[in-house]
């Protein structure tokens, strides 16, 4: 048994890591999880209700494919962190994640939420970059 998660944002790009999940996934045998984690800096919680709506999309496209999953949402400070504990507590085997979701704020008006995690991004690296480094378990990127 192979447990598989994929990492949820809000845009198109999720899709794709849920496809390239679904085309891998032993469907008598793995289990599989989707996962989103958004900041607790989301003061409107514009990125929040985004992420919800993204989850429940592609759990609705897992439920019409008939693959059972699991949905986790998560709020926190350090998301790679979050997305990492969250592996090792579920005991994750590999994890897809599609690079272009996690470039962008989900409301982009607001200015002050999109300059804090610009300047973020640029001195730290992506999300996604993070995760790569810092996973307990293999990190399959969907571009």
């Amino acid at each position: 048994m192979v447990r598989i998660m994929v990492a949820i944002d809000y845009d198109s790009s999720s899709e794709k890591a849920v496809n390239r999940a679904l085309a891998d996934i032993n469907t008598e045998a793995d289990k599989l999880f989707l996962c989103a984690v958004t900041s607790n800096w989301d003061y409107l919680n514009d990125e929040k209700n985004a992420a919800k709506l993204s989850l429940y999309k592609n759990e609705s496209y897992c439920e019409a494919k008939k693959i059972p999953c699991r949905t986790i949402q998560l709020e926190a400070s350090d998301i790679v962190g979050e997305y990492c504990s969250t592996i090792a507590e579920f005991e994750i085997d590999v994890l897809y994640i599609a690079r272009q979701g996690f470039r962008q704020v989900a409301n982009q008006d607001d200015l002050v939420f999109w300059g804090f995690s610009s300047i973020k991004r640029w001195i730290t690296g992506s999300i996604v970059d993070n995760i790569e480094r810092r996973a307990p378990c293999k990190v399959i990127i969907v571009e």
